[in-house]
């Protein structure tokens, strides 16, 4: 019995030094998978990426054309001699404002879309409100029957993106003027 003890131990012995290491084809194979689970790990953390630019910009373009209808619609709004021209692409009106010694005047307000930015001209100061714009139209609707002033529609398209097939965004907002008192 004790024969077969050792015999046994010896093979034990045998066995674990046989495989006590792996071999090249093993680490060879080893190395392949984790090249391929990193690659496309990689592959899918820069599509993550682009597509969290693509949408960064996009809600940016966003923001930044709600900001500008925001900006008409206050002064349509509360505005005084409203002139659509050029199309529906260029609007003028007279607001109400308050200079530095507190008192209040009308002045000329003027919106246009130039080199695909909606800019706001308040007298010699003229600032860009949105960009990446593709077009801008400033229509007088229908007045309603009984009512004092005919709405105003003002409709603003994002320029989107053709290769990337990105679709263009369109946001409009409908405005009645209250008249000559703020």
């Amino acid at each position: 019995m004790e024969d077969w003890i050792d015999t046994m131990k010896a093979q034990a012995l045998r066995l674990k030094d046989a495989t006590a290491g792996m071999t090249l084809v093993e680490v060879v194979l080893a190395m392949t998978i984790a090249s391929i689970l990193l690659l496309m790990g990689m592959r899918l953390v820069n599509t993550t990426m682009s597509i969290v630019n693509t949408e960064s910009h996009r809600l940016e373009g966003n923001s930044g054309v709600r900001w500008a209808l925001s900006w008409m619609a206050r002064d349509l709004r509360y505005g005084r001699n409203i002139r659509i021209s050029a199309g529906g692409s260029r609007l003028d009106c007279q607001v109400y404002v308050e200079n530095t010694s507190g008192d209040f005047y009308w002045t000329d307000v003027r919106y246009t879309l130039e080199a695909g930015a909606i800019e706001r001209q308040e007298g010699a100061d003229k600032k860009p409100l949105a960009s990446g714009i593709e077009s801008l139209r400033v229509t007088n609707m229908a007045s309603p029957a009984g009512s004092v002033g005919a709405p105003i529609q003002i409709m603003v398209k994002q320029a989107g993106h053709r290769r990337n097939s990105h679709s263009f965004v369109e946001l409009s907002t409908v405005v009645v003027p209250r008249g000559d008192i703020p």
